[in-house]
């Protein structure tokens, strides 16, 4: 397995902050088209410097987690060989997110808010990491381009076909939890009435294919501009530095 031992610093800071930045000028110019109460001067021309700014330092502290986590924990490590990431190691990520997403979870809250975060965050990486394991080997893993520890591009099919089965199965799991609610609400007294059971678990069947396919196409959309986006990024400020030691 290959080890993801470091991931640079002010490279990730920078990709995140022009990231935000150029998101912040989108964001200004639909406030400007569509005014809201937040269409002021200040706020449009400050906009796209404040999300930079947040970007940035997200980014370095991100990366300055990790780096330190590595350290102690191991990195997140990948079956990675010909440009193809084809496995990922569950618990190499779990443990990794769990932590970031315990300390972000923390601000400005306790220990419990560090240990519910941490819990969801393992959670959901090692779920997602068996799910892509599962995946990769019959639509093919995600593709990436590294060049003297630069990630310096993403094939944006692989990625996109990757990210949009977690969008479509996160999308069914949230549909199955709600209905697996409505169903469990009569047996407490919460609901009664036989016939608003039936017709919420119509209109949640209905709803639960529409969002299906929107996370399906929009999904794959999104995931795709990203993607492209992240390539014509790095051509122009090199891409997010990326240190690998085999383990």
């Amino acid at each position: 397995m290959t080890e993801i031992q470091k991931i640079g610093m002010f490279s990730l800071a920078k990709y995140f902050g022009i990231y935000l930045a150029i998101l912040g000028v989108v964001l200004s110019i639909i406030l400007i088209v569509i005014p809201t109460r937040y269409s002021t001067p200040e706020f449009i021309l400050f906009l796209p410097g404040i999300l930079a700014l947040i970007g940035m330092l997200s980014g370095f502290i991100d990366a300055v987690i990790y780096n330190g986590l590595s350290v102690g924990l191991g990195g997140i490590k990948l079956d990675y060989s010909n440009g193809v990431i084809k496995k990922i190691d569950p618990l190499s990520v779990a443990k990794i997110y769990g932590l970031l997403n315990g300390v972000w979870g923390a601000v400005g809250s306790n220990v419990l808010g560090f240990i519910l975060y941490f819990i969801a965050g393992f959670v959901a990486a090692y779920v997602m990491a068996w799910i892509y394991n599962l995946v990769s080997g019959s639509i093919g893993g995600i593709k990436i381009n590294i060049q003297d520890n630069k990630l310096v591009g993403v094939e944006w099919v692989s990625v996109s076909k990757i990210a949009t089965i977690f969008i479509v199965v996160g999308a069914f799991l949230v549909e199955i939890a709600i209905g697996i609610l409505l169903l469990f609400l009569p047996q407490i007294g919460a609901i009664s009435n036989p016939t608003l059971i039936t017709a919420t678990l119509i209109v949640l069947i209905a709803s639960g294919i529409a969002v299906l396919f929107f996370a399906l196409v929009f999904g794959f959309i999104f995931t795709a501009f990203e993607a492209s986006f992240y390539n014509i990024l790095s051509r122009n400020i090199d891409g997010i530095e990326v240190y690998f030691s085999n383990s």
